[in-house]
C-alpha cells in the first residue's frame, strides 16, 4: 500500500505567499498561523489542509488580472459585466442537452474504442 503526500505542492505555503498578491500576505498568514497552531490537535489537522487549498483556489482568482476589475464592478454594482448564475445554468444545461442530441445523431454512444 503507498503512502499519500501529506500535501500537494501547490499547497506548500511558501509557494502560496510566492504567488500570492501583497495585498493578501497579511490576510493569509493570520490565517496560516491560527490554523497551524490549532492543528497540534491530530483531529484540526484536515482544517489546516483546507485552508491551505481554499488559499490555492483564491491565489488562482486573484492572480488573474481580470479579478481587480470585475471585484470593482462587482462593487460598484455593475451588473451589465456579468452573467447570471442562472443565465450561465441555463447556457450549460442547453450546451450539454445539443451535445448529447449530437451524439446520438452520429452514434457516437455506440462507437467502438479505437
Amino acid at each position: 500500500m503507498a503512502a499519500e503526500p501529506v500535501h500537494h505542492a501547490e499547497d506548500d505555503p511558501a509557494e502560496i505567499l510566492r504567488v500570492l498578491p501583497e495585498r493578501w500576505h497579511e490576510q493569509f498568514l493570520n490565517e496560516y498561523h491560527r490554523a497551524l497552531d490549532a492543528a497540534h490537535e491530530v483531529w484540526r489537522f484536515q482544517q489546516l489542509r483546507e485552508l491551505l487549498r481554499v488559499w490555492r483556489l483564491h491565489v488562482s482568482a486573484v492572480s488573474n488580472p481580470d479579478f481587480a476589475r470585475a471585484e470593482q464592478a462587482v462593487r460598484e454594482n455593475r451588473r451589465d459585466e456579468f452573467v447570471s448564475m442562472e443565465d450561465a445554468f441555463l447556457v450549460a444545461t442547453r450546451s450539454r442537452r445539443a451535445c448529447r442530441r449530437s451524439a446520438r445523431r452520429w452514434d457516437l454512444f455506440d462507437a467502438p474504442d479505437l
